[in-house]
């Protein structure tokens, strides 16, 4: 059963994948249109381009929310996408291991990925890099733990109070009793 769960998982995982690509990469353009953008790439693209590319932290953002003129709603729309297209990232990871339930883990994954998005965009021009959206992926992944984390939280918690119950329940029995009480749970 477990293993089920498991390729279950590992399914949903990879289609999850698949949609965040054509979300953050694909989005301005169809696949057979990418594939051939793709097909027709030159090395001399990844020298240009890179001068449009923003390496100040919120600084996109600072001017997209105050400075440029489009409705509140687009606004929200552009930045709210990104976070929302990472926020599943953060709550599979746990699932797949233990060492995901902490958030460095977490949280280096999600950078990883969204870096490698963000270097595809600028090196095969289907978008512009920017570190504005690799942060806004990172707190994205960071907002899907924050769920996980506490459904975590919560498991230990029940576990801690059932061992103290079984051990007020337990307390002067014998040895033999322990046991005997122990294999009737």
């Amino acid at each position: 059963m477990k293993r089920v769960l498991k390729f279950g998982l590992v399914v949903v995982f990879s289609l999850y994948l698949v949609i965040l690509t054509k979300i953050i990469l694909f989005k301005y353009y169809p696949i057979s249109e990418a594939i051939e953008h793709l097909q027709n790439f030159r090395i001399s693209y990844i020298e240009k381009g890179w001068d449009t590319a923003n390496f100040i932290p919120f600084q996109t953002t600072i001017d997209y929310l105050f400075y440029v003129d489009i409705p509140l709603i687009a606004k929200v729309k552009k930045l709210g996408v990104y976070i929302i297209a990472f926020a599943p990232l953060g709550a599979m990871l746990p699932l797949f291991s233990k060492r995901f339930l902490k958030a460095r883990y977490v949280l280096l994954v999600a950078a990883a990925i969204g870096l490698a998005f963000e270097l595809f965009q600028g090196i095969f021009k289907f978008g512009v890099f920017d570190i504005d959206d690799l942060l806004l992926y990172v707190v994205g992944s960071a907002i899907g733990f924050i769920p996980m984390l506490l459904i975590n939280y919560i498991q230990l918690a029940k576990q801690k109070k059932n061992v103290k119950k079984f051990r007020i329940e337990c307390n002067g029995l014998s040895r033999k009793s322990q046991e005997n009480y122990r294999a009737y749970q």
